[in-house]
C-alpha cells in the first residue's frame, strides 16, 4: 500500500515540481498563448525594413534624448542670449535702427534653426566621438515612397523652419549695400543645411543625416526668397 501511495502521488509535489523539466512543461502553454497574441506585431515590426530593431532602438533613444535636450537647451539659449547682448547688440546698434532690426530677426532665426536641429551642443560636445558617426542617408524622401512615419509633418517643418531665412537673407543684403541675388540665398541656405546634417551624426547618436531634409529646408529658404521677392514688387508698384 505504502508502494502504490507513493506511485500515485500527484505530478504537482514539490519532488517534482522542482525539476527543470516540469517547469518547462508547465510554462509551455503560457508561452504559446504570448506568441499567438503579439504574433501579428512581431511580424509587424521585423518585416518592413524601417522597423528593424535598430529603428526601435533609435525611436526610444530619441524619446529619451527629447527629455534630456528640454533639460539642457536653456543653458545654451542663455549663451546665445549672452552674446547678443554682450557682443552684438552694441556692434548692430551704431548701424541704425533697421540694421539692428534686420540682423536681430536674422540672429533669431538662425537660433531658432539650432534650436531645433542641434541643441544641445555645450551638454553633447564631451560624447561626440562616443558613438560610431553614420553618413547621410542619400536615398530622398524614402519615407514619402514608402509613406512611413509622419513624414509629411516632417517635410512641411523643414520648409517651414528655413523660410524665415530666406526673407531675412536679401534684406541683411540690403543693410551691407549689396544686391540681393538667388543664387546667393540657395547657396547659403544649401550651405548651412549641409552644415547641419554633417553635424547633427557628431553631435548625438539619435539623429540622422538624411538628403531629404537638405532638399526640403533648401525649398523652404527659396520660397522664402520668392517671399520677399514678391513684397519687394509690390512696393516698388505702390511708390511708383
Amino acid at each position: 500500500v505504502t508502494n502504490c501511495s507513493f506511485a500515485c502521488r500527484p505530478l504537482s509535489s514539490s519532488r517534482y515540481a522542482a525539476r527543470p523539466t516540469y517547469r518547462a512543461l508547465s510554462s509551455l502553454p503560457a508561452a504559446l498563448t504570448a506568441f499567438r497574441s503579439s504574433r501579428s506585431n512581431v511580424f509587424k515590426i521585423y518585416l518592413h525594413p524601417r522597423n528593424g530593431p535598430d529603428v526601435q532602438r533609435r525611436r526610444q533613444g530619441k524619446h529619451q534624448a527629447g527629455e534630456q535636450q528640454d533639460e539642457s537647451c536653456p543653458f545654451d539659449l542663455a549663451v546665445l542670449a549672452a552674446a547678443y547682448g554682450i557682443w552684438l547688440l552694441p556692434k548692430w546698434r551704431r548701424l541704425g535702427k533697421r540694421p539692428l532690426l534686420v540682423y536681430t530677426l536674422m540672429y533669431g532665426c538662425l537660433a531658432g534653426i539650432v534650436r531645433f536641429t542641434l541643441m544641445p551642443v555645450l551638454a553633447a560636445l564631451p560624447y561626440c566621438f562616443d558613438h560610431p558617426y553614420i553618413p547621410m542617408h542619400m536615398a530622398p524622401f524614402e519615407d514619402v515612397i514608402h509613406r512611413h512615419g509622419d513624414y509629411v509633418r516632417q517635410i512641411v517643418l523643414n520648409v517651414v523652419l528655413f523660410l524665415p531665412f530666406g526673407v531675412l537673407q536679401p534684406l541683411c543684403d540690403r543693410c551691407r549695400g549689396r544686391r540681393p541675388r538667388f543664387w546667393r540665398c540657395l547657396l547659403l541656405t544649401l550651405a548651412l543645411s549641409v552644415g547641419i546634417e554633417v553635424v547633427q551624426p557628431l553631435l548625438h547618436d539619435f539623429r540622422r543625416a538624411d538628403i531629404t531634409d537638405v532638399i526640403t529646408n533648401t525649398i523652404g529658404g527659396v520660397l522664402g526668397y520668392a517671399l520677399w521677392a514678391l513684397g519687394n514688387v509690390c512696393c516698388k508698384k505702390r511708390q511708383g
